[in-house]
């Protein structure tokens, strides 16, 4: 059996990516109800917070699956040892990259003059989001790995399309969620 076969590549993600796609537009569709009230230091935000969080998810899910590979990890959340270090470097991962992303996002809008909010509401919300979707993308990367692997499905295929389309539309909740919250 051949390593890579294209068919065989594009019949078993055909399904997963277009999947994905209604999920990437429902995410859409809530932005769009509530474009006109965001302010526009969030707009800037959006776009490296997404990418950031499918990033993040779907590196660790890629490590996931290369364990999974090589026997390292079963798939199983219990008895797991070598997943613990890997949830320790992700959640850190996660709030270092958030941190990071919000500190940069509120310097670059406040020279470009398009703030409009307090530095520590900002990152208040930036950083509420990025800690949850980063939790919410642990539980959904094990998820997927796991499930996909018990399947027989190579989790290499499913993980990433999943993992990023999935946290772009949970992203896009949590922040709209945290901004409405914290009344930015």
């Amino acid at each position: 059996m051949p390593v890579f076969s294209p068919r065989r590549m594009l019949y078993r993600s055909l399904p997963i990516l277009t999947a994905m796609m209604i999920i990437e537009m429902v995410g859409g569709s809530a932005l769009a109800t509530r474009y006109d009230s965001i302010m526009p230091i969030f707009l800037v935000l959006l776009p490296p917070f997404l990418a950031v969080g499918g990033n993040v998810g779907s590196v660790f899910g890629s490590r996931v699956s290369s364990a999974l590979h090589l026997g390292l990890v079963r798939p199983s959340i219990r008895d797991n040892p070598n997943l613990t270090p890997n949830v320790v470097a992700l959640t850190f991962s996660g709030l270092v990259s958030f941190a990071c992303l919000g500190v940069f996002v509120y310097l670059v809008s406040s020279i470009l003059d398009i703030g409009g909010v307090s530095p520590m509401a900002f990152m208040s919300i930036t950083l509420l989001s990025g800690i949850c979707l980063t939790f919410f993308t642990i539980g959904l990367s094990l998820w997927v790995c796991f499930a996909s692997f018990r399947r027989g499905l190579d989790p290499d295929d499913v993980v990433v399309p999943v993992v990023a389309s999935t946290t772009d539309l949970v992203g896009i909740i949590l922040l709209l969620t945290f901004i409405l919250i914290l009344g930015s």
